[in-house]
This record gives structure tokens, sequence and C-alpha cells, in this order.
């Protein structure tokens, strides 16, 4: 009984989930197309005073009423003001009238002044009820919902103004006092309920519970704010919050969702939980993940006890209110987060609970990558139960006893916060659709629930077995599982130790030997990076690189490569290589390298004199010229670290930024010829073809561009940005490539010809004669042209794939006059994988320690592919062990429901299904398996095959 309620509300929450991270996923890309913070920097820098208040107005808004009731919305478009239950309870409903509106905001004063340790102040008005001039449901078309709710938003603020609202003498109560600095912000209740909590979809036109900012104005109403007030006021945000979250049988607690919206509108804070609906970031460890739905504990429903912001959330907090008035109280003093520097002696460190007091610890691998330490703590009192305060007649809720916020939380003691700025910077609002997430944090049971929630049950809320503390998983380092490594699997060389148990303060140790002995020392620390690259008879290799010293004045490291040119031959083309210091700023310490892609060797200017083009994360194009010996040519810097490779297209030099510039590079004299902007750093290789360049985006998206960078065509594949990073192959007239979970085969017009959905997680594609490569961690997957599986190859039998460094790799095939047929282009570090006629492996290294293996590069055109035929229905694996899920692979002729069945040899009717089809083709379907042993029969509308099990 225990489990079967489990995962109801397992699959409950996830409904709940997908439908908010839905939601948020719609508006945000128009929210954040202005930058809101642009219209409050500063707002307060003329002034001395100290104090910041916040100054709710509330507009309480009604639609036309219903006549009659329409069934696809939650009421009739006008305020409930009836009332049922035991007051006293949370079965209790009250009327929806000013003081229950009131009682919401009391509630988020109270909320805000502990989340803030009582240095900033809150106010609020509540206005009389305006009508908005249409029903609900012409605001609420799921289909144009993010248009909708901006017309709405504009139809509540005009119905106000009309009535004088806004007029200086109704907001006489935010008027100032004497040390007192007013932020007016806005929120508008609305009569009727939540879409996110229309878990049935049985009231499709509800309206979301959201904070619309500027951007969404803009885009939808032509301008990014609504002037009010005779023209004396400006309106760019609110935040609109329905007046019940009761529906479909569910009972969550409006103040939760006020208190997470209401820190979007006030500080501007951005969601932790994945917009993909995939994860929740971080549960109830965060009012910005889950933490808004806090409850489900003790009898108390979810949202009326929210928990508190966690670490990063609450220094973001501060940092705005900093930005918006640089002289007010800070929420959190800089002394308040120690900052630890490496050494190799045990440094021990005391925490108190972060829900109660402000102290935190910050650990950092870089200026943008870092961890955040703090202390949670339930209950502040011990008396294992949580007070709600209530009003006179127990009829409304005003806070809890004692800050008691937290109590919801499932578990106690150190969380540690891994936060990288550059996945945050660079993916905005969708940072935590990344994995690894821009936030994360680490579980200390080492299962990853807040970033797979779709799979793990405990991702909802989370475990007490998350927090660090002794008992439980009581130190974290580089080796350990998680581990403390940087989001580029590079070791940090912190260790987190002797964690204490849990009480009113918490102890730890830090210590980290080796970084105090490589940025305080003078020891090498070596980056084992070793590149090549071809033109004509000449091989051109950078080898391994070290840092030679670090400049702590100027932060700045030198780092010492050796550039190396040979023959076809394998003989060195100079005696000496050319060796060279290059310059990384710590500002892009972040990358364990720098340089991610060989060298490119080109004549732009046709003198008959080649130049070796290099690109560095430290945003440096380097040129040297290959005359007598090597020579340095010029530098140029482009502000932002390079990490995707060079290409030549026409006479420029083609590279991609991590601020996501796509750029072409005129190297003649050293100018930009054009660039466009693709909104996520670009970091991988490129395809170009007959000018046409190819890019598959790490945000999901395939791109087609021309050689003057226009984008002639883009399709979203996968809706979960797609961090890997892979070069794209195109043949006749179909493109492949591949995204986190599938290889896709595309035609010319980006139309898909077939999904394949990928076993392991693909790092590079290739090809041979009869079809597609997919290199993973455990092996390379052999398809043919239209996406079916012809065969693995086992990593035991080739290399290890597994890497900590990237694997380089180029998107085409060699043909050996030896025999070698098929050739696997990959490079780790600095090796080829190749194979024979029989399919035998072989590797050869780069290395001065090794022979040069070299043979010419030619691009092999496939000159027609087989066409498609349909399949015989397959069943693996054959037979199938008991219990074991299976896969039927099948081919539909069209897009539609398909019918499965599965007959026993009596010709009974064992197992029947229907699914969908989304793509003509090759499709497969996987089956868990609850068959007894013996022979089956599978019949999908006609095709059929048997199968076994033992």
């Amino acid at each position: 009984m225990i489990l079967a309620f489990l995962i109801s509300n397992f699959d409950l929450n996830k409904k709940l989930f997908q439908r908010f991270s839905y939601v948020e996923k719609q508006i945000s890309s128009f929210n954040k197309r202005i930058n809101q913070l642009k219209f409050y920097k500063n707002k307060f820098s003329t002034f001395s005073n100290d104090t910041l208040t916040i100054c709710i107005l509330a507009l309480r808004v009604e639609f036309q009423k219903e006549v009659p009731d329409d069934p696809l919305t939650t009421g009739d478009g006008t305020f409930d003001t009836t009332s049922s239950g035991i007051k006293g309870t949370f079965d209790y409903k009250p009327p929806y009238d000013s003081s229950y509106f009131s009682s919401i905001l009391e509630f988020s004063k109270n909320y805000f002044l502990s989340a803030t340790y009582h240095r900033i102040k809150f106010k609020y008005s509540i206005s009389p009820i305006v009508k908005v001039p249409h029903k609900i449901r012409y605001y609420g078309d799921l289909g144009f919902f993010a248009q909708g709710i901006t017309s709405f938003f504009r139809d509540a603020i005009r119905s106000a103004d009309q009535v004088g609202i806004f007029s200086n003498t109704n907001l006489a109560y935010c008027n100032p006092q004497p040390n007192e600095l007013i932020f007016r912000r806005i929120v508008i209740f609305y009569a009727g309920s939540a879409y996110q909590t229309d878990v049935n979809g049985d009231t499709p036109y509800d309206l979301p519970a959201l904070t619309i900012f500027a951007g969404a104005l803009d885009y939808y109403l032509g301008q990014p704010y609504i002037v009010v007030n005779n023209g004396n006021d400006t309106i760019y945000d609110a935040t609109l919050i329905p007046q019940t979250l009761r529906q479909d049988g569910l009972n969550i607690g409006l103040q939760g969702t006020a208190v997470h919206e209401l820190n979007h509108l006030i500080f501007f804070v951005d969601d932790l939980y994945d917009y993909s609906g995939l994860g929740t970031g971080a549960g109830y460890f965060d009012l910005m993940a889950v933490g808004g739905y806090g409850g489900d504990i003790d009898n108390i429903p979810e949202g009326y006890l929210p928990t508190l912001p966690g670490a990063y959330t609450k220094i973001y907090m501060d940092s705005i209110l900093n930005l918006i008035c640089p002289s007010c109280q800070r929420i959190i003093m800089p002394n308040e987060i120690t900052k630890i520097q490496p050494s190799k002696n045990e440094q021990t460190f005391n925490i108190l609970p972060s829900s109660f007091y402000p102290q935190f610890y910050k650990i950092e691998f870089d200026n943008k990558e870092y961890l955040l330490i703090e202390f949670r703590k339930r209950e502040k009192v011990e008396d294992k139960k949580v007070n709600f305060i209530y009003n006179s007649d127990s009829s409304l809720i005003f806070g809890i006893y004692d800050e008691e916020w937290d109590y919801a939380l499932p578990g106690e003691g150190i969380l540690i916060w891994h936060v990288d700025r550059n996945i945050i910077d660079s993916l905005g609002p969708y940072f935590q659709s990344n994995r690894p997430m821009g936030v994360v944090l680490i579980e200390a049971d080492g299962v990853p629930d807040f970033q797979y929630f779709i799979k793990f049950p405990e991702g909802w809320k989370g475990s007490k077995y998350d927090p660090f503390y002794k008992g439980n998983r009581d130190r974290i380092d580089d080796y350990t599982y998680p581990s403390i490594k940087s989001n580029e699997n590079k070791l940090t060389s912190f260790e987190i130790y002797d964690i204490s148990s849990v009480s009113n303060i918490m102890s730890f140790k830090v210590k980290n030997e080796k970084l105090s002995k490589i940025y305080f020392g003078n020891e090498n620390y070596k980056f084992q990076r070793q590149f090549f690259n071809l033109k004509d008879s000449l091989i051109i290799a950078l080898f391994d690189g070290h840092i030679d010293t670090i400049d702590e004045n100027t932060n700045s490291v030198k780092i010492y490569s050796e550039l190396y040119l040979f023959k076809k031959n394998g003989q060195s083309y100079y005696n000496q290589p050319l060796i060279k210091t290059f310059i990384q700023f710590r500002d892009f310490t972040f990358y364990p390298y720098l340089f991610k892609y060989p060298p490119i060797i080109e004549d732009f200017d046709n003198n008959g004199t080649y130049e070796v083009y290099l690109a560095g994360t430290d945003g440096n194009l380097y040129s040297f010229l290959i005359t007598s010996s090597f020579s340095n040519n010029w530098t140029k810097n482009v502000n932002f670290p390079i990490r995707s490779c060079l290409r030549k297209l026409k006479n420029y030099i083609l590279f991609g930024t991590d601020e996501g510039k796509l750029i072409l590079f005129n190297p003649i004299n050293q100018t930009i010829y054009k660039s466009v902007y693709l909104n996520f750093p670009i970091s991988t290789c490129f395809l170009i073809k007959n000018d046409i360049i190819y890019l598959q985006g790490i945000d999901g998206t395939f791109y087609i561009i021309d050689s003057e960078l226009n984008i002639l065509k883009s399709k979203e594949l996968e809706i979960l940005p797609n961090p890997i990073e892979i070069t794209p192959i195109v043949l006749k007239d179909r493109i492949f490539t591949a995204t986190n979970n599938y290889l896709w085969i595309l035609d010319k017009n980006l139309d898909v010809l077939n999904q394949v959905r990928l076993k392991n997680k693909p790092i590079a594609l290739s090809y041979f004669q009869n079809g597609i490569l997919v290199i993973t961690n455990d092996g390379i997957y052999k398809y043919d042209f239209n996406g079916a599986l012809m065969g693995f190859i086992n990593e035991k039998t080739a290399f290890a794939l597994s890497s900590d460094t990237n694997i380089i790799f180029n998107s085409f095939i060699f043909n050996y006059s030896k025999g070698f047929n098929e050739v696997y282009p990959i490079i780790r570090d600095s090796i080829f994988a190749y194979s024979d006629i029989k399919n035998n492996i072989y590797f050869w290294s780069l290395t001065s320690n090794n022979p040069l293996f070299y043979s010419f590069l030619n691009y092999n055109e496939i000159s027609d592919f087989p066409t498609v035929k349909r399949i015989n229905i397959l069943v693996y694996p054959n037979p199938i062990n008991r219990n074991q899920k299976f896969t039927i692979r099948f081919y539909a002729d069209e897009i539609k429901n398909y019918k499965m069945r599965i007959f026993d040899f009596s010709g009974r009717i064992v197992l029947e299904r229907e699914f969908e089809v989304k793509l003509k083709g090759i499709n497969e379907i996987t089956i868990d398996n609850n068959l007894k042993s013996g022979a089956y029969i599978v019949d999908i509308e006609g095709q059929k095959t048997k199968f076994y099990v033992k």
C-alpha cells in the first residue's frame, strides 16, 4: 500500500513538474529578451539611506463572468467568496476576499524577512477589485498562452489605471519614511486556478502563475513597459498569481507559489529547475527549485511550508540588492562568505545553519567555477514539530513560528553547491537544462536525483542522504563518488573531510596540497595535449604544454609548448621545433587546455609561404610562418575563449567563441569580416561543404549557414540542450548528426528522415562504405545509411575511448593503398584508430617516442544510397531471460497509431498494446517482460516473428 502511494505521488509530482516547467520554458525565452536589470541598476545609487523596503501593490482582477460557466476553465471568472471546511485545518477553504490575499502577502512578508535575515523591510496594500474586458478563455488559449497572458497583464494594468489605483494619493502608503527607500512591485491576483495544477487537463484555458518581464511585453505588445498614472509612472513587470491552486483533487498552498514568484519579481532570481522537465535541480533544498511546494510532512499539504533559498540563490539575491541599491544594508555581508584558500595544511571550519544565520564558505576552482558550502537545519527549537501563525479565528495563515521555514527539508547537514558561471552565462535562462547543470547540489548519496527527476522519485523533494554529515558520507574529493572535480573533469585537488554530525554547529576540514604547490610554488603542471593537422605533404603537430610560470600580479599563466613540422615520411621538417611560451590569463583557466583543436596550415595570401593558425582559450588567434624556420606572424585577441576548430571558408578563417559568435576572420588584415550571434557557446567543429556551413549546436539545434553567415535553415532536434560536440556528416542529399540521445538523418530541408534512439551518448560521427559510425564511450556502433543498426565494435577490441581529455576527430575516411579500407579517424590526444578488411582494429600513436604513421587524406563521396527497404520485424535479445526488457524493431509505412499483439503458441493473446509512430521507416519499442518461459509470436500489423523466453 505504501509503495503504491509513493508511485502514485511520484507520477502526480512528475506531471505537476512537467506542467510548470513547460510554462517557464515557453515564457522565459521572451522574458529574457531584454535584460530586466537595466531598468533598475543603480536605481537608488544617489541615496545614502541604508534600508530598502519592498512595497507590494496587489491588484485583484476578475474576468467577465461566464454565463453559463465554461467547463474548460476553473470557476466562472469571479472570485469565489464562499468558504468550506473546518477552520484551523488545511482542508479549510477561506473566502477569496481582501483578507485572504492580505494573508498571502503577510505570509510572504514574514518569509522574506527570514530569507533576508531581517535586512530588508516589506509592506503591501490590497486594491479594490477591477475587471478586465474579456472572459478567461480569451486569455488562456494554450497554443498562444504567452501572448494571452501578456495581453491579460496589459488589460489588468489598464483596468486598474482607469479607476485611479496608481494615483499618487492611492500609493501614499508606499511613500518613503526617513532613512527608507521604496522599491515598488506589483502582484496581480486573478480569479480562477492555475494551468500548472490542471493535472487532469480538463480546464486547459486556465492561466498560469508566473512573472512577466519587459522582454515579453516588448515581444507581444510592441514596447517593454506600460505607462500609467497620466504618464507619471512606468510598469516593466509584475507577478500573476491565481486565487487558488486547489483543483483536480490537489490541495496545494498558494503561499509557496507566491514567495517563489515574488523572488523572481523582487530579486530577478532564475529558477533552479530544468525547463525541459527532466530535473528539479535541487528539490526542496532551494525555493527556486521546487521548494515552493514545500510540505508533504506531518499531514501538511505541499505549498504551505515553502523552504528557504539555498546558498547560491541567497547570494544572488544579495548581489541584485547591491546592484539596485549599492548603499543599502546587504542581505549577506562580504565577511559572511569565507573564501577558503588552498593550503597543504589541514584547515578546520565551523559553520552555523544558514536557515537562521548568514554564514557561507566558498572554494574557487577559478573565477567562474566554484563551490558554495552551507549548513541547513530544519528546526531552531528542537520539538520535532512546526507551528503556524494564524489570525484570530484560525481561518488564515500568516507565517511560521521560530522562522522554521526549512522544516520540510528531507535532510539536514552540510550542502555543497557546485556553481559554474560559464554554463550560466552561456545558456541564459536554460542553464539548468544543461548536464551538468549550471548550479548543481552535490548529492552525498551519489544518486543524481535532482538532475534526472523523471528517473528517480526522490528527485522531487530529495532525501535525507543528500546532505553531508557524519553517519552518512562525511568527505568528498577528486576520487570519491560524487567527486569534487570541475565540470571539465579537471582535478581540483581539494579535499573536504571529517564532516561532523548534525548539531547546532557543524564543522569540516579542508586541505589542498597539490594546488597550493601549483599556484604558490614553481613546479610544472603538465597538460597532456597533442594535436596535428595536414597540408599537402606537411604535418603540423602541437605537443604537450605545461605551466612555466604564474604571475599573481597580472593574473596570467605562461604555458610552454612545442610546435613541430613533419614531412610525409615522418621526419622532422626542421631540426628543432618552435618552442613557444603562450600566455593564458587566469580568467580563462577554467579550461584545462589552451588549445582544443589542431592548428591549420594555409597560404591565404598565395605567396608560396604557408602559415600556421592556432586558436586558444585565452581568446587569441595565433599565426606563424613556415619559412626556413618557424617565425611569429601575428596574434589577434577576440575577447572570448575560442574552443571551436578553425576552418578555411573562401579566403577567411571560420571559428566560434564562447560568447556564442560565429566569426569570419580576414587573416590578411587581421580583422573580423562578419559575425553572427547564435546564443550558445560554439565549442564544436563544423562541417563546410561547397561553402555551406553545417553546424550542430549545443543548444540542440541544427544550423545550415551560408558563406556570408546568413542562417539558411535551422531545426531544433532535441529540446534538452545538447552538451555533446558533434561534427555532422553530409553525403549526397542527406545530413547525419547526433544529439544526446539520437542519431538524426535529415534531408537538405532539415526534414527528419529517421530518428534513431542511441544506446549510449555519442562522442563523434564518421562513416565507411556502407554506413555511419557512431563513436561512444563504450565502443563504435555501425548503422546503415537508413539508420538500421548493423553491428557493434567493443572498445576492448579497439582502444579506451573513455578519456579525461577531449577526443579530436575528423568526419571523413582515409583510403590506404596498403589494404586498409575502413578507417575510424579518431584522435585521442594523438591516436589514430583504423581497421582492415577483416575488421581488425589497430591504433597508431603520434608521439616523439613512436614512429609516425601517415597516409594522404582522400575524401570518398558516396555515389548513391541503397533505397530504403522494408526490414523484417526483429526482436532482440532473442532468447530473452525472464523479467528482462526486450526491444522490437519494425518498419512503419506511415505516421499513425500501430497495434502490437503478442501470442503464445496456443494462439492466445498475452499482450496487446497501441502506440504512436511519429517517423516513417525503422522504429523500435521497448517492452517490459512479464512473460512466462516459452515460445511467442509478435505481430505488428502483419509483420510477424518468433521469439523465446527462457
